[in-house]
């Protein structure tokens, strides 16, 4: 019998969709790629935590790229629970494979207080976790940070002025000032 966690907690989302609220739904990380279908479609998730069992399934790729749901991946918490090593690990880590689907999949921290990692640290965790034949490149760094803004639970006005502000700094950087 496959997994079938996020559907137990179905009714329990009634209240949270009828009030408009944006939902992330943990999912994929020790599960089936059931659940992380459940999160999406009883639970109508707008992000997923992990998604990890997302890797291979090219057709719910597409829904998830489809639909602009949004994939938080946190490498130090998915080397500690799922196993994932890098480069010589026997599992390939996803990162590649969700950028490649066109999924707008974001690195993150999970439990900064378990792992000891900041946002930084999964970064750079997350492009060792990337094969040596496909390395991270510094665009798509830029473009891990674009899709976390992209799905973040704000308003389009607060989208905009972030992204303007994140424009400026990165303007002042390549022109030397601070």
């Amino acid at each position: 019998i496959p997994d079938t966690r996020p559907v137990y907690f179905k009714t329990d989302y009634h209240p949270v969709h009828r009030c408009g609220l944006n939902i992330t739904i943990h999912a994929g990380e020790n599960d089936n790629v059931e659940s992380v279908w459940q999160a999406i479609y009883e639970l109508k998730a707008d992000r997923l935590g992990h998604g990890l069992a997302l890797a291979g399934a090219k057709e719910l790729q597409s829904v998830v790229a489809r639909k602009g749901i949004g994939i938080e991946l946190c490498p130090y918490a998915n080397v500690q629970i799922a196993g994932y090593a890098p480069v010589s690990g026997p599992t390939i880590y996803p990162l590649r494979e969700f950028l490649s689907a066109g999924i707008l999949v974001s690195i993150n921290t999970d439990n900064p207080g378990i792992s000891s990692a900041t946002l930084s640290d999964n970064i750079l965790l997350a492009a060792r976790l990337c094969p040596s034949d496909a390395p991270l490149k510094r665009f798509e760094v830029l473009k891990l940070q674009r899709n976390a803004l992209e799905t973040a639970f704000v308003s389009p006005a607060m989208r905009g002025w972030i992204a303007d502000e994140i424009n400026r700094r990165l303007e002042g950087l390549y022109c030397g000032k601070k």
